[in-house]
């Protein structure tokens, strides 16, 4: 049965949160964009679903405790029957954008909201689809945190590998204070006495740079030439999908197409995309480099995975955000001659080896949990269309009718 959001909800105005303000954390402060604050006193008791009135129209939030509202938004509080989680993923999955009544800044009128309307089941029903959609939200919220914190450790570990690197025995060297006899002063800080060095530019055979015609949007599909877009080169690794169709008119240089195991490196736009480094484990043919994007062969000297994550670390990147050129933050570049100037420690080619095995047995972990992370988001948008709209019915034992009205 539908039901307008006035029959199973009230929709109060908040209130500036002016003079409640403190430094506890004593009752939240919730606004258009989540949590702001603290408040030394509620305005409501939870639990309750804040909605944007006015400013930037995003998501809604659940609270379950008492909190403040401040003025630009909404406390929605449900009505006996009916579960305030449930309301929440029926609000989290209506386009409230599209209630937008202002031309000027967004805003929501309280009338407007009030008429929308949802699939409403008994209270069983909301609660077992809250539960599951909850679950589900549990399983996002822990994944993100695991992707959080192996990407820190993948930092610290990418710090001291190119400070500290590994020994013959698979292990990290002592640190430069443990073991001052282990290591030597150079451009990039104290090194291992074992690593030469050099300039980027000495274990190059040649930088190449691509081609950038006018293009389709659209990416190109199987048998067609494209062109990379610079977002096909992320810290996160290389992203051949990020690319444009080239025109049929146009004829293709094949010698620009992009392989596997090619060092890629961005060279303009907005400072912080400039300088960032990918090695492509894998591509589609008939893709090619863009003016915008430089490819590094290197030497026998040099593996190219061990280039990829010397140019990506700290030291090295550091060193390069004082060269880039560029009249704007917006639109900065680093020239051929700037990318070989960059200092890179070289340890021997067993050494490269084991560097990188740590990374990529990171790297590998992360990828598992990134296509997780994207399966658990799909997964969610489904069942939130499925369980919401009543296309799929759950089931609901007598336990659970039961527990409903305790």
């Amino acid at each position: 049965m539908n039901k307008s959001l006035r029959e199973i909800a009230e929709v109060h105005y908040g209130n500036s949160p002016n003079g409640v303000r403190a430094d506890d954390s004593s009752f939240p402060i919730f606004g258009t964009g989540g949590q702001m604050g603290w408040a030394s006193r509620p305005l409501f008791d939870g639990p309750l679903v804040v909605v944007a009135r006015k400013g930037t129209l995003g998501n809604p939030t659940f609270c379950l405790s008492p909190c403040w509202v401040i003025d630009t938004a909404y406390a929605v509080i449900a009505r006996n029957e009916v579960d305030t989680k449930w309301l929440f993923y029926n609000l989290l999955n209506f386009n409230l954008e599209s209630l937008n009544e202002a031309t000027g800044v967004p805003s929501i009128s309280r009338d407007y909201l009030y008429r929308i309307a949802f699939e409403t089941p008994l209270l069983p029903e909301q609660r077992k689809i809250a539960r599951i959609l909850t679950t589900l939200d549990n399983l996002i919220e822990k994944t993100e945190s695991l992707i959080a914190k192996y990407q820190a450790i993948k930092q610290g570990m990418m710090h001291d590998l190119f400070t500290r690197g590994v020994d013959a025995h698979g292990h990290l060297r002592p640190t430069q204070a443990e073991a001052p006899d282990l290591y030597k002063p150079s451009e990039l800080g104290w090194i291992p006495k074992e690593w030469a060095i050099s300039r980027v530019g000495d274990h190059l055979d040649r930088i190449e740079q691509g081609w950038s015609p006018d293009c389709d949007s659209e990416p190109a599909s199987a048998g067609e030439w494209g062109v990379l877009k610079t977002t096909s080169v992320v810290w996160q690794g290389f992203n051949c999908q990020e690319n444009k169709r080239l025109p049929s008119f146009l004829g293709a240089l094949p010698q620009y197409e992009v392989h596997t195991d090619d060092v890629l490196m961005t060279r303009g736009g907005p400072n912080s995309r400039v300088g960032v480094v990918a090695i492509v484990r894998k591509t589609r043919n008939m893709l090619m480099l863009s003016d915008k994007i430089y490819r590094l062969v290197p030497k026998k000297s040099v593996l190219p995975r061990y280039l990829s994550l010397a140019l990506s670390s700290e030291s090295t990147q550091t060193y390069l955000s004082t060269l880039k050129t560029g009249l704007a933050e917006s639109q900065t570049n680093i020239s051929q001659e700037i990318v070989r100037r960059l200092w890179i420690g070289i340890p021997d080619h067993a050494e490269q080896q084991r560097t990188c095995a740590r990374i990529d047995a990171i790297e590998n972990f992360l990828c598992i949990q990134r296509r997780s992370l994207d399966e658990f988001r799909v997964q969610k948008v489904g069942l939130m269309q499925d369980l919401l709209t009543g296309k799929v019915r759950v089931r609901v034992d007598e336990a659970e009718e039961v527990a409903a009205h305790v």
